[in-house]
């Protein structure tokens, strides 16, 4: 479902040709269910987010390619 919202929002209406996000490398539901709507593991982001109790939290990037879209 969310693949469709994807293509049909991002990729077709706003003629994206890449979509990508940062989320938690402990977020691992998150990123499981990134996976199954497409999404590839670009790379991390060692000690990218100061969190409010001074500590560094790791970012994991992640994005999806118009594979439609026509060269």
């Amino acid at each position: 479902m969310l693949q469709n919202k994807l293509h049909g929002y991002g990729f077709k209406n706003l003629g994206l040709h890449k979509i990508y996000l940062r989320v938690f490398n402990n977020n691992t539901t998150a990123i499981k269910a990134y996976e199954k709507a497409g999404f590839v593991y670009e790379g991390t982001a060692k000690d990218d987010i100061c969190l409010p109790n001074g500590n560094y939290q790791d970012i994991t990037f992640m994005s999806i390619i118009n594979k439609e879209e026509s060269n």
